[in-house]
């Protein structure tokens, strides 16, 4: 079983599209797990008459708490074998659940993840991204190194969306997303796993998770100007690399790529000033 968890808060205009999207997925062993993180439209009253046509819905409330405490809930509840995340206002590929799922069964993996369709919501443009095949490990290199090697490559291990990860690693270890971060919190969501397991790293080159940007309920967070989040999630890098001398070479190009978008998104704010 899959267990699907979908945050929602103020997006009953969407629940309806993407929980259909997911139920009607040629992979039909899934619970569908919608936490209401306090919304206050008609999020719940939408999501409660879904509920009453399927029985793999299940819904939780909580006061609202933010996406991260609201996927820590869903973690909680869920009892599939594997979990995937998606966003009340975004969409999936109409065979995406049965391809991630495939691909992490037959190879006996932990962590698989797809490509992204990014739309943006006022223009209806969009463009595929991190659908190019993952560099070979190559011989004698680390598995530490390699996934700090990926997070400088490009933006895909720094979400937690288009991914399936092992829930038996997320309940041993106890994998949590932390509730006090609010920049970067996939990214050291992603670290905390993969430092559970040594299986390797897999992606399918498809834009299976479509993702609109610009939404009314986007976050485009004011935690990216605050510097101190940026050097958490480098000590977060540095900490999953450990001792691993081969991950230093890679840790050093992140610090000089971190700090020159850093300088270009300060810049940027001060020019809308």
């Amino acid at each position: 079983m899959i267990s699907v968890i979908i945050p929602v808060y103020n997006t009953g205009y969407n629940i309806s599209k993407i929980s259909k999207r997911v139920l009607k997925q040629p992979y039909q062993n899934i619970e569908l797990i919608l936490i209401n993180d306090g919304s206050t439209d008609d999020s719940l009253k939408i999501m409660q008459d879904l509920e009453k046509k399927d029985s793999r819905i299940k819904i939780f409330s909580q006061e609202n708490a933010g996406p991260a405490a609201a996927r820590n809930t869903g973690i909680d509840r869920a009892t599939g074998e594997f979990i995937m995340f998606i966003d009340s206002d975004d969409d999936i590929d109409h065979n995406m659940i049965k391809k991630i799922v495939c691909k992490i069964t037959r190879d006996n993996l932990d962590f698989v993840g797809c490509g992204l369709k990014l739309i943006d919501a006022q223009t209806g443009k969009s463009r595929d991204e991190n659908t190019r095949q993952l560099p070979p490990v190559k011989p004698g290199e680390s598995f530490k190194s390699y996934v700090i090697k990926l997070v400088g490559m490009d933006g895909r291990m720094y979400g937690l969306l288009g991914k399936i990860y092992r829930k038996s690693i997320i309940d041993k270890f106890k994998v949590r997303f932390d509730k006090g971060h609010h920049y970067g919190e996939d990214l050291l969501f992603n670290l905390n796993f993969l430092a559970c397991t040594s299986k390797p790293v897999a992606f399918l080159p498809e834009a299976l998770y479509i993702y609109y940007q610009g939404t009314t309920t986007s976050i485009s967070s004011k935690s990216a100007l605050v510097y101190k989040n940026w050097q958490k999630n480098f000590e977060a890098l540095k900490k999953f690399a450990g001792n691993d001398k081969q991950a230093a070479k890679h840790l050093l190009k992140i610090k000089l790529h971190w700090t020159a978008s850093y300088a270009k998104l300060k810049l940027r704010a001060a020019q809308l000033k």
